[in-house]
Parts: structure tokens; sequence; C-alpha cells
């Protein structure tokens, strides 16, 4: 019997089912849920998590530019450079988990090249949780937004620009 095949081209690869069904058992794993049917995992979890692994590439959201935009309007002195690269930035790709952290593009970083912190930052999620926040580049460019929850809760939101303090360049 020939194998039948499932996918056309309008249709998601494989890979990427597979990767949001490990993103569901990451959710889990982290927010201590476990079990062995999908009612482990909250359905907006793993709704987050199919979401991210299936929009991209796109271009940056307002609250991430503005977001990107204030961390680096905040600073001036040596990261000027990075503000001309926002309106050409392409997200790549976001961490599996459900936060908010992404990724641009390699065609707009230079590879070969380690990946550096450019700014930290301390906010709050709209959901009142403690974060912080890493602005990564590549080969002077940006290559990277972390956001990660001070406290390991389960799933945030990208904060608010005006929710930054403690802005800080690394040297």
């Amino acid at each position: 019997m020939p194998a039948t095949s499932y996918s056309n081209e309008n249709s998601p690869p494989l890979m990427t089912y597979i990767r949001v069904i490990a993103a569901g058992r990451q959710i889990r794993k982290r927010s201590g849920r476990s079990g062995s049917g999908g009612d482990a995992c909250r359905t907006e979890d793993l709704t987050m998590a199919i979401s991210n692994e299936l929009s991209y590439p796109r271009p940056l959201t307002a609250e991430e530019h503005d977001l990107i935009e204030a961390m680096l309007g905040a600073l001036r002195s040596g990261v000027g450079r990075y503000i001309g690269q926002l309106e050409e930035a392409e997200v790549a790709g976001g961490c599996g988990c459900g936060c908010p952290s992404i990724n641009f593009s390699a065609e707009s970083t230079v590879t070969g090249t380690k990946p550096i912190p450019v700014i930290l930052a301390d906010a709050e999620s709209p959901e009142g949780v403690p974060v912080g926040i890493i602005l990564w580049a590549r080969g002077g460019c940006l290559s990277g937004l972390e956001v990660h929850p001070w406290d390991g809760a389960d799933v945030i939101r990208l904060p608010h620009a005006d929710s930054l303090r403690n802005l800080r360049t690394v040297d």
C-alpha cells in the first residue's frame, strides 16, 4: 500500500508540529504539571506555543518595537547604531515555552560570531511579574530579545516600555 502524504504546500512542515508538541511538554515541565493527558497543559499555554511556532518570519510587533526602542533610547551611549536596524528587523523565531523572547532573522545577523548582551533591564510584565530583559547582538546587528521571569512564572506577556527600569549596558 503506498504511503499517504497529508502535507501540502500550505501546511507547516512536520518539524513544526514536533516542535509544538515539544513546546507543550516543556510548558508542563516548567510549570510542574505532569501527566499523560493533554489536560495537564493549560490550553492557553499550548495555544501560545503553537502561535509562537507558526507565525514566523514576521516583522516586529508595535509592542516589541516600542520596548526595544525605549531600551536603546534610554541609554543613548554606544547603542545608536542599533536604532536604525529596528525598521528592517524580522523576527525569525521565539521561545517554545510561551515567553515573549524573540530571535531576529539570520540574514540580519553575522553568523559565526558569538552573540553578546547589549542592554540589560528589569521590568514588570502586564501580569505584574518581575522580569529581566536582555537585548542581544551578533556582529554589530541585533540578534534577539530575551524576556525571562525572575520568579519562574509559567507564561508572561511582553512588558510595556514604560515599566523598564535599571537599564544598563554590558561592558
